[in-house]
């Protein structure tokens, strides 16, 4: 008796011994676990690609989809290496060039820095930051490194809603390689470095910090 209230217990709301009827798996309960699965590579592998790091330099470029460009995707990984060398750390401690990743799809190499200042001197940080596209565009163009499109982005600390700051994009330009090809690197200047871009957008603080810099220089 007691075995059998055991079992009745067990079987509980159905009535049935579990031990008798083994639960079934329903094929949308495959689907969800397999598109989790599916999204979850996806987005590790995109994270990987852009920001992973190791002890001589990043990982973060893969390997290419398209075969012919294999050996630029080598050779950008080593001039991540090289451009850490040349850099080194920034006024903050971290290391200047903090990322460089080639999307051999776009055919576009995208690297990215951090300022040495923090928002807190914006008209400094802007300069700061032009100054370093510019070191970084004229490195780019000494080595022997081609791509179609090079993407510069720079952070430094943004302040948010909370108080407490955090590690975000304040500058992101574009620029096409026979534009580059084009400039007369030894009279280049950081204030240049905008009418090169084929796309430029700075964050708001840093704009704002760059009009009042033109007034002033105007009056």
């Amino acid at each position: 008796m007691k075995g059998a209230a055991a079992r009745g217990g067990e079987g509980g709301l159905s009535g049935v011994d579990s031990s008798e009827q083994p639960a079934r798996i329903r094929p949308t309960q495959l689907i969800a676990v397999g598109l989790f699965v599916a999204v979850t590579a996806g987005l590790l592998a995109a994270y990987a690609r852009t920001f992973a790091t190791g002890e001589n330099g990043p990982d973060a470029v893969t390997s290419p989809v398209n075969p012919s460009r294999r050996a630029t995707v080598i050779r950008a990984r080593q001039f991540h290496v090289e451009l850490r060398q040349k850099f080194g750390r920034n006024g903050r401690g971290l290391p200047v060039v903090s990322a460089v990743d080639y999307d051999d799809a776009i055919d576009r190499l995208h690297v990215i820095v951090s300022l040495d200042h923090t928002l807190d001197e914006p008209a400094e940080a802007r300069l700061s930051g032009m100054r370093r596209v510019l070191e970084f565009l004229k490195a780019f163009q000494a080595s022997d490194l081609s791509c179609g499109t090079v993407l510069v982005t720079a952070t430094a600390p943004i302040p948010g809603q909370a108080g407490n700051e955090s590690e975000g994009m304040v500058i992101r330009c574009q620029f096409p390689k026979e534009r580059l090809d084009r400039v007369e690197w030894t009279r280049a200047t950081p204030e240049e470095v905008p009418t090169l871009a084929e796309q430029f957008w700075l964050y708001p603080d840093l704009d704002v910090a760059g009009e009042s810099e033109h007034r002033r220089i105007q009056n």
